[in-house]
C-alpha cells in the first residue's frame, strides 16, 4: 500500500470524479506504481460505487496515460489484468503557496481541494534543521551500571539509536491518539480513522509545503473513513467532506504551522486532521445546514 503515491494523486489536477478512484488504485499499488491488479468488484466495494463506474473510470485513466496495462491485457478466468500507475502522467498544479496569495482561504473551487503540485526540497523546522537528519543527543546513564565502579562505563548511544529511542518515547507517551468522542456518531466515525496513516502521510510527503501536506492527509483520512464506515458514508460525497474538513483546518493553520519540531507538528496535525474529518462527516450525516465551500 502506498500512502506516498496516493497523496500525490490527491494533490494532482485530476478531475474530481476520477480522483477517488485513482487514489484507491494508488493506495493498492507499491510506491513505484506497480502491482495494481485488484478485481473491479473489490474497487467498487471500496468506493461504494458500481462496477460500471469503476470500469469507465479506469478507461478514462488509461486514456490519460495515468494507468497503464503491463501484463495480461486480455484478462481471463485465471489471469488478472495488471496495471501500473504512471506518476509522471499525473497532471500538476501550481503549488498551494502561490495559489493562496490573495485568495480567500475559505473558498475553494472544484479540484483545488486536493490538486496541488508536488514540490522539491525538504521540510525544515523553524530552527533550520532537517528533521530527516540524525541528531546526536546526550544519552542518559544506564541505570543498570553502577556509578561507583570506575572500571565499568555505560554504553554510548549512536545518533541513530538515540533518535529511535526519542521517537519511540514520543509515540508511546508524549503523543497518544486523541481522546475518543462521547457522542455515539462521532465515536463510531473515530473508529474508522486510521490515525497512524494520517501521521505517516507527513513523513511520506516531507517534500511538500505544509498546506499541501494537510490537504493530502485529509484525502487519506477521508478515503479510510469511507472504506471503514461504508454504511454511513455511502450517502455522502467524499469531496464535500474534504472541503469542509480543510475549511475547518485552515482556520487554525497558523497555530499548526507554529509548532517548530517536525515530529510534534506531524502528530498535532494528525489529531487536528482526524477530528476535522470526523466533525465534517458527522455534520453532513446529521443533515445540518452546512455550507460546503465551493
Amino acid at each position: 500500500m502506498s500512502g506516498l503515491l496516493s497523496g500525490k494523486v490527491w494533490l494532482s489536477d485530476l478531475p474530481r470524479k476520477l480522483k477517488p478512484l485513482a487514489a484507491t488504485l494508488a493506495d493498492i499499488a507499491n510506491d513505484d506504481g506497480t502491482s495494481i491488479y485488484p478485481s473491479v468488484g473489490y474497487v467498487a466495494w471500496r468506493l461504494s460505487s458500481s462496477k460500471r463506474f469503476v470500469q469507465d473510470g479506469m478507461a478514462k485513466l488509461r486514456e490519460r496515460g495515468v494507468l497503464e496495462i503491463v501484463a495480461n491485457p486480455d484478462g481471463g478466468r485465471s489471469l488478472t489484468v495488471e496495471y501500473r500507475m504512471m506518476e509522471e502522467k499525473l497532471p500538476s498544479r501550481p503549488a498551494w503557496r502561490s495559489v493562496r496569495k490573495g485568495a480567500n482561504r475559505a473558498s475553494f473551487s472544484g479540484s483545488e481541494m486536493g490538486a496541488l503540485q508536488d514540490r522539491k526540497g525538504a521540510i525544515y523546522d523553524e530552527k533550520g534543521c532537517n528533521p530527516q537528519h540524525e541528531r546526536v543527543q546526550t544519552s542518559a546513564p544506564d541505570p543498570s551500571v553502577s556509578g561507583s565502579d570506575p572500571s565499568v562505563s555505560a554504553p554510548q548511544e549512536t545518533g541513530r539509536q538515540s533518535n529511535h529511542r526519542f521517537q519511540k518515547l514520543s509515540s508511546e507517551k508524549a503523543f497518544p491518539f486523541p481522546k475518543r468522542p462521547t457522542d455515539p456518531l462521532r465515536s463510531d466515525l473515530y473508529g474508522g480513522i486510521n490515525w497512524k496513516r494520517i501521521e505517516n502521510v507527513f513523513f511520506d510527503t516531507k517534500n511538500f509545503v505544509f498546506e499541501e501536506q494537510l490537504i493530502a492527509a485529509v484525502g487519506i483520512a477521508t478515503t479510510d473513513l469511507a472504506l471503514n464506515r461504508t454504511g454511513k458514508m455511502m450517502v455522502l460525497q467524499a469531496t464535500d467532506i474534504e472541503k469542509l474538513a480543510v475549511d475547518k483546518l485552515f482556520r487554525g493553520l497558523e497555530t499548526l504551522r507554529a509548532v517548530a519540531d517536525f515530529t510534534r507538528r506531524a502528530r498535532v496535525s494528525r489529531d487536528a486532521i482526524g477530528n476535522a474529518v470526523i466533525s465534517a462527516a458527522a455534520e453532513l450525516v446529521e443533515g445540518r445546514d452546512v455550507k460546503v465551500p465551493t
